[in-house]
């Protein structure tokens, strides 16, 4: 299969499926926080959409992404290669979070990979009552705080928190500290 035709599949799958949920353009820009003519670029095949903006979608309409790239593999198993995850970067561009849960499990539970540089901070408020994150290292040492209180984990060392309160994960290391984060919503 050709590059060019999964561009053109993401389009009209697009396109199929905002028509299947009976959304407009609008009421889709306004859900997923992508533009309307963005949407509308995608949908005519003039945009390559970047997997960030598959999964603002895909979550913002609560379908897999899957559904939206090649809706025509299901089954059994959902793979997220390493190169479709979505990756977002905190604001002073020191942590880098992969999303690495499958877009309808989002707000259900949650896994991501964290890659914090040297000094690297990421602050959280607190998320719906009941939210608890368990963090894994895999390299490097973290500092996490939360609801007063503050623990040290090193390397294959895992923490449980609360996360329903202000939570922070710093690197106190001089190196790349990596880590994998579950966090599990009871609603």
């Amino acid at each position: 299969m050709s590059e060019c035709k999964n561009i053109l599949d993401i389009g009209k799958n697009l396109l199929a499926v905002r028509k299947e949920l009976g959304l407009n353009l609008d009421e889709l820009s306004k859900r997923s926080g992508v533009s309307k003519s963005m949407l509308s670029q995608i949908e005519q095949n003039n945009a390559n959409p970047t997997v960030l903006t598959v999964w603002k979608i895909s979550r913002a309409i609560n379908v897999p992404m899957q559904k939206i790239i090649d809706p025509g593999k299901n089954g059994n198993f959902e793979i997220i290669k390493k190169d479709m995850a979505a990756i977002i970067k905190s604001p002073d561009r020191n942590c880098e979070i992969k999303v690495l849960t499958p877009a309808h499990y989002i707000d259900k539970v949650e896994l991501y990979s964290l890659k914090f540089k040297k000094g690297g901070v990421l602050k959280s408020q607190g998320h719906f009552c009941g939210t608890e994150e368990i963090v894994t290292v895999i390299s490097g040492m973290l500092e996490i705080k939360s609801g007063g209180q503050t623990e040290k984990t090193g390397r294959g060392d895992t923490i449980r928190y609360a996360a329903d309160t202000e939570h922070i994960i710093k690197n106190i290391t001089g190196q790349i500290a990596q880590a994998v984060m579950l966090v599990i919503y009871k609603f």
